[in-house]
């Protein structure tokens, strides 16, 4: 089988690595290279290098400005002024405030649906505009003059600045131009062959361009994890694992110099909490109880951590259990992606829950793709999902749940956190512990990046929230 995926696999992939090369690869095809449509965290990966926003992450792992050479702010911090430094697009063309304006209203455009539209609500009438309640013209955020704008929001928001390190928030270039061939980020997209691969090159116009060591970064796209680790150890990858591809479980082991790094992403089984019996606590709580983490953490065997809390780092005494249900369902479906490792989890869940409640679990996987619209769509029973926290503030990761959960005192906590300074951290922990109690997805275990790459790359800039910047990646000459 090895050797049929590697004659597949085009002759272009070959291309050895050199001091300026770095020969990467991606388990599935990207969603997209729009950054106001994607969020799953490989393409956020790849638009980090092609784009770039007010704010980036920095060497150090945290963020640091990029195209915003200054900020001034309010004292009720409702009023931000951004002046910008003097950067191109890579054709050339000028980067202004313009095209952040027309990113940013192009993001919450009711008509595109794009995914990434609910990073923005902190922004006056994103949400309204969103939702057709009004017009995107109204979206609080004008261009003063070709290096200023200025962002209004609809409340004081702590963690706004660090949101603004998203690939979401990128500019978007004038609409005579291709925004899928001209980026503003440290490289530029040179070729893209859907199924086969994405070719990087160093962007010569970007600030940075002086001191980024690699010439060109290839990402092929091998879906195989098997033929992924034989080409890594033959030296044709230089990368292998997270978070651009899976370490298959029997590997896990085997793999010198495995790195480990804690993210702090969270494994969960999600509830359509819109449906009976799933619309009731006593229903997902009676879940939680069947499921047996630490068989799941040993069966992976790769530094996961069973949880059975929402946020990480927390420490509080579990809640009150509500009464078990009095009638459970015959049967439930549970859906995952069609990867090995999820197929695995979902049986495990599948035995777990029929041995102790007897309902039986009807597992549905899917490729990627669809995997990903069925969550977005939230057209599913039961499904098994991975939640990266987008920055280091709980807030986004709580207000993830108060979009597909009708719990009206939660999105009250969340609502008084925004208006209460004072009280902020008391109110988020509240609204965690009602979603740990209530439990509209069921926390399973705590993942870790695992990966190994090639002798004498160094140079990987990974986030404590798991947003990966390959721009600094160089072959150490010991």
């Amino acid at each position: 089988m090895f050797f049929l995926l590697l004659f597949l696999i085009p002759s272009f992939f070959f291309a050895s690595s050199t001091e300026s090369r770095v020969n990467l690869y991606l388990h599935t095809e990207l969603s997209s290279l729009d950054p106001y449509t994607s969020t799953d965290r490989r393409t956020q990966t790849v638009l980090r290098q092609l784009f770039e926003g007010l704010f980036r992450i920095g060497k150090d792992g945290q963020i640091e400005p990029g195209v915003a050479k200054s900020v001034h702010f309010s004292s009720s911090t409702c009023s931000y002024t951004f002046s910008l430094k003097q950067s191109s697009w890579s054709n050339g063309d000028r980067v202004t405030a313009h095209d952040f304006v027309r990113g940013w209203k192009k993001a919450i455009d009711p008509s595109a649906a794009n995914a990434c539209a609910h990073l923005f609500f902190p922004i006056k009438n994103a949400q309204k505009a969103q939702q057709g309640l009004c017009s995107i013209e109204e979206l609080g955020v004008c261009a003063l003059d070709d290096q200023t704008f200025s962002v209004t929001l609809e409340r004081p928001c702590p963690y706004f600045l660090e949101l603004l390190s998203l690939p979401a928030f990128s500019p978007n270039p004038p609409a005579s131009h291709n925004q899928y061939l001209i980026g503003n980020g440290p490289f530029t997209l040179k070729e893209r062959k859907l199924g086969s691969h994405l070719l990087l090159q160093k962007n010569p116009l970007h600030e940075q361009a002086a001191l980024i060591k690699i010439d060109e970064i290839c990402f092929s796209i091998i879906e195989h994890p098997n033929t992924a680790y034989l080409l890594f150890s033959e030296g044709k990858l230089d990368w292998y694992g997270d978070p651009l591809g899976i370490i298959p479980l029997e590997l896990i082991r085997s793999l010198p110099n495995l790195f480990n790094k804690s993210v702090g992403a969270l494994y969960f089984l999600s509830c359509n909490t819109h449906i009976p019996p799933l619309d009731r606590p006593q229903m997902r709580a009676a879940l939680s109880d069947a499921v047996h983490r630490e068989e799941l953490c040993h069966f992976l065997n790769g530094g996961e951590l069973p949880t059975k809390h929402l946020l990480a780092n927390t420490s509080y005494a579990p809640n009150t259990k509500p009464a078990p249900p009095r009638r459970l369902p015959a049967s439930l479906t549970l859906s995952h992606w069609a990867e090995p490792a999820s197929r695995v989890i979902a049986q495990l869940l599948q035995k777990q829950i029929y041995s102790t409640l007897g309902i039986r679990i009807t597992l549905r996987e899917y490729d990627w793709a669809t995997y990903l619209q069925k969550l977005h769509n939230k057209d599913f029973e039961l499904i098994t999902a991975t939640r990266y926290p987008i920055i280091s503030d709980p807030q986004p990761q709580l207000e993830y749940l108060a979009s597909s959960w009708n719990n009206t005192y939660f999105s009250q906590l969340l609502y008084q956190a925004n208006l209460t300074p004072t009280k902020r951290t008391a109110l988020l922990a509240e609204a965690a512990q009602l979603a740990d109690k209530e439990l509209p997805i069921i926390p399973l275990y705590r993942l870790a990046f695992k990966y190994a790459k090639a002798p004498g790359l160094q140079g990987e800039v990974i986030s404590p929230t798991g947003a990966v910047d390959l721009r600094w990646l160089e072959w150490s000459r010991s």
